[in-house]
């Protein structure tokens, strides 16, 4: 069962792999902006005020925050972990759950990485190696302050775990972890010149294995939903912040709109050409 499990996993990852490298290449972006170029040690206010707009009003944030807040009524935080890992629907066993979440962990990992080097960083070897080092630097102090933020907001809320093991159940470093890697996988499909129906199908598999990371944290009965989804928040709402701060935010491909009337609401789905 484990076995199928990882096979499955890396499977999936795979594919998202072989898709980034069909569709992206090396092409230079519209605006001709390479990867890791802007990056600086101090990047502005003006960038960082816009960088900080588009972290928390990103539906990647504010969704899973108020499915965290919506999960407090009554006993639904509670009543979905026992019910997950008493019937294990998905991965079969408690330590099978375990494992998938590590897998997972490592294929948003690996889609990152993937990403970052298929994004155009420059023509010449030098230039491209060191604008590649710069915008990996901003990832991996991306994932640093989401462990750190993860650990401090376990010490400070000392929340039991559903199996009783310990007092450091929320967040979930898994999904923090998780959603940090594919924040800024996802933010790295926008430098790459691909079809709009390849990003948004790429971006939904980013967003599938964040999510089975997260659900077998409930049948692993490690986590309540209320703790991986504050996890998926936090990590993408500093993944994005960073990357936009410092790498600078590429016009995505494809973006959904909300608007409200007095008749009810309009979803629309826009692309650029």
């Amino acid at each position: 069962m484990q076995n199928l499990i990882r096979e499955r996993c890396w499977r999936t990852a795979l594919i998202i792999f072989c898709l980034i490298w069909l569709n992206g290449g090396c092409a230079t972006v519209p605006d001709g902006r390479r990867w890791g170029q802007d990056v600086k040690i101090w990047p502005g206010g003006d960038r960082i005020k816009t960088a900080a707009k588009n972290a928390l009003l990103d539906p990647g944030t504010w969704a899973p925050a108020m499915g965290a807040l919506a999960f407090q009524i009554d006993s639904w935080d509670r009543n979905l972990t026992h019910w997950a890992a008493r019937n294990l629907p998905i991965f079969g066993s408690r330590q099978a759950a375990d494992n998938a979440s590590n897998y997972l962990v490592d294929a948003l990992l690996g889609t990152y990485v993937v990403t970052g080097l298929a994004t155009p960083s420059g023509d010449k070897p030098g230039e491209w190696a060191w604008n590649k080092i710069r915008g990996f630097s901003v990832g991996a102090g991306a994932v640093a302050l989401t462990s750190l933020s993860t650990e401090g907001l376990k010490d400070a809320t000392h929340r039991t775990r559903p199996d009783g093991s310990n007092s450091r159940s929320f967040p979930s470093s898994t999904s923090s972890l998780a959603a940090v890697y594919g924040s800024m996988a996802a933010q790295n499909l926008n430098y790459l010149d691909m079809p709009p129906w390849a990003s948004l199908g790429l971006k939904g598999g980013i967003a599938t294995l964040i999510g089975g990371a997260s659900w077998a944290r409930l049948e692993g009965k490690y986590h309540y939903p209320s703790d991986v989804l504050a996890g998926v928040a936090l990590g993408n709402v500093i993944g994005r912040f960073l990357n936009d701060a410092f790498i600078g935010p590429n016009e995505p491909n494809v973006w959904v709109r909300v608007e409200a009337s007095s008749r009810g609401g309009l979803i629309s789905l826009h692309w650029a050409h």
